[in-house]
This record gives structure tokens, C-alpha cells and sequence, in this order.
């Protein structure tokens, strides 16, 4: 069995700090290269933010793994449609006042999966180890 970071947060603006340190320290601990750390920090961000900003209220779940590579799960109550499709996340214009959260996780991910479970949106992150894994 794997051991992963899994947290349910209450969908507070405290959650997502406390989500991206709780990810900050799973990986470190598993000796994750520092670049993919802080990459994945913020795209926990992004997310949990996204989900509290888009989804309905109630709780978030965010899942962490780093096996083999990082992948960081991140499901909320509400609607996928809610969420352009994947090929649509870009850079925002520089003077955007939002829109950047979606291009930069597309951009620090291998591959990113949003999946629409009966009335859940779940988004899937995918980063490679450049060591191909952690520290064990």
C-alpha cells in the first residue's frame, strides 16, 4: 500500500495554506527535488483556490502521491463543466486580474486529467521525478 497525503479541507481561504504546506512537507520528506516541490506547491494552490472560487460549497479533497511521480489529486463538489477544457489553459494577458491559476498548473504538469464524477469535479496532476523518484 502506498503511503499519500490525503487532506479534506472545509473550503476556508486558511485551507489553502494549509494545503500547500501539508504538500510542501509530504514531499520533502520523501526527498522530492526541490524545483518539483515548489512547482507542485503552487499548483496545489491553484487548485484548492479554484475550488473554493468555483465549486459549491462544502469540502475539498486534496491527494498526494509521490511513488513513482507526483500526482496530485484535487476534488470538490460542483460541476466540470465549470472548468475549460484542458487545451483552453493559458497564460493570461498581463494585465488580467485572473485567469492565470489553469495555464500556469498546465504549464508545471506532465499531464493534467479533469474528470466529472456525479456532481464532482476531480483534477488529476501529473509531474515526473527528474530522478525517477524520491528518496525512500
Amino acid at each position: 500500500m502506498t503511503d499519500r497525503l490525503v487532506l479534506r479541507l472545509r473550503a476556508r481561504p486558511a485551507d489553502v495554506s494549509q494545503a500547500r504546506h501539508a504538500v510542501v512537507d509530504y514531499l520533502g520528506a520523501r526527498g522530492v527535488s526541490s524545483i518539483v516541490v515548489d512547482d507542485m506547491e503552487l499548483v496545489t494552490s491553484e487548485l484548492v483556490t479554484n475550488a473554493m472560487v468555483h465549486g459549491r460549497r462544502g469540502s475539498i479533497s486534496v491527494e498526494v502521491d509521490a511513488e513513482d511521480e507526483v500526482i496530485v489529486t484535487v476534488s470538490n463538489t460542483g460541476p466540470a463543466r465549470a472548468i475549460p477544457p484542458i487545451e483552453e489553459w493559458r497564460a493570461a494577458a498581463p494585465l488580467a486580474r485572473s485567469g492565470r491559476g489553469l495555464g500556469i498548473v498546465r504549464r508545471l504538469c506532465d499531464d493534467v486529467t479533469v474528470l466529472a464524477i456525479d456532481d464532482t469535479t476531480v483534477v488529476v496532476c501529473r509531474r515526473r521525478l527528474p530522478d525517477s523518484g524520491g528518496a525512500r
